[in-house]
């Protein structure tokens, strides 16, 4: 009679495989896991670097009432002829320093970046939407588009005061000014964030690069409640 098989070293093997499998399951489900974390993370920081690298922060809730667009030439409007519309700048970011008002007659007194900002607020005026997205460094347009119309925009009480002012890449160097100004009768073809008569201040900041070509490479509006 042949003597019975012993069955404990298979039985110990099938156990060790059956623990083995359980593992690699483990080891896949956490290595899923981190790896859908990762995509999650990835997904949330693109999220944020987009709406940050736009030119809103913290854009309040509510609604704004608009007016039908301005029929005529809005230089012959005798009530937007009676409001402030000269472009001041100030040299001190604080605002306190030195004003002018910037003119035909004494532009040669303001630097080639005052002066880009001047004509960038004239585009606006003019409703030049060619103009205007010239003005913009291809930077501005990964997260921004281009406007596509709108209609002249009757500006007034325009202020320009400096910032600050670092070195870019390639020797560029980045500008940036406090930007504001307020709309008559705003009809929301060109801003749709603020009332007629507010004002939002926008950081503007200025690529100026080594051949003196310049153009605006972020802006950043801030709305408070």
């Amino acid at each position: 009679m042949l003597p019975e098989e012993n069955n404990e070293p298979k039985n110990e093997y099938e156990q060790l495989r059956s623990q083995s499998r359980k593992m690699k399951r483990r080891l896949i489900l956490i290595l899923t896991c981190v790896v859908g974390c990762l995509i999650l993370i990835s997904v949330l920081i693109k999220i944020l670097d987009t709406v940050i690298g736009k030119d809103e922060i913290g854009v309040p809730d509510g609604t704004y009432e608009f007016y039908p667009t301005y029929e005529g030439n809005i230089l012959e409007n005798p009530d937007y002829l009676e409001l402030n519309r000269q472009v001041s700048y100030c040299n001190d970011p604080s605002g306190y320093g030195l004003t002018q008002s910037i003119t035909d007659e004494n532009r040669a007194d303001f630097d080639a970046n005052t002066l880009f900002l001047y004509d960038f607020l004239q585009t606006i005026i003019a409703g030049d939407a060619s103009a205007y997205n010239a003005c913009f460094h291809e930077t501005y347009y990964k997260d921004n588009e281009r406007k596509t119309s709108f209609s002249p925009q009757m500006l007034y009480n325009m202020e320009i005061t400096y910032q600050s002012s670092e070195s870019g890449e390639s020797g560029d160097k980045l500008v940036t000014y406090l930007l504001e100004y307020m709309i008559y009768r705003n009809d929301g073809t060109f801003r749709r964030d603020i009332d007629s008569g507010a004002s939002r201040p926008q950081y503007i900041t200025l690529r100026v690069s080594a051949d003196g070509s310049i153009l605006i490479e972020k802006i950043i509006t801030v709305y408070t409640k």
